[in-house]
C-alpha cells in the first residue's frame, strides 16, 4: 500500500489544522459550534 505524505510544511500543517478542527467542531454541541464560528468571523484579518 502506498502512502502519501505532505511535500512541504504548509501542507503538512493544514492537513494537522484540518485534522484538529474537525475532530474539535464533532466535540461541539450545536449552540457552542454556533458561537465558535460567530466568533472566528469577527477575528480580524491581514488585508494583503
Amino acid at each position: 500500500r502506498h502512502l502519501q505524505t505532505p511535500h512541504d510544511a504548509y501542507h503538512s500543517m493544514i492537513g494537522k489544522a484540518h485534522t484538529l478542527l474537525e475532530e474539535m467542531f464533532n466535540m461541539f454541541n450545536m449552540n457552542v459550534k454556533n458561537s465558535f464560528i460567530e466568533y472566528w468571523k469577527q477575528i480580524e484579518k491581514p488585508t494583503h
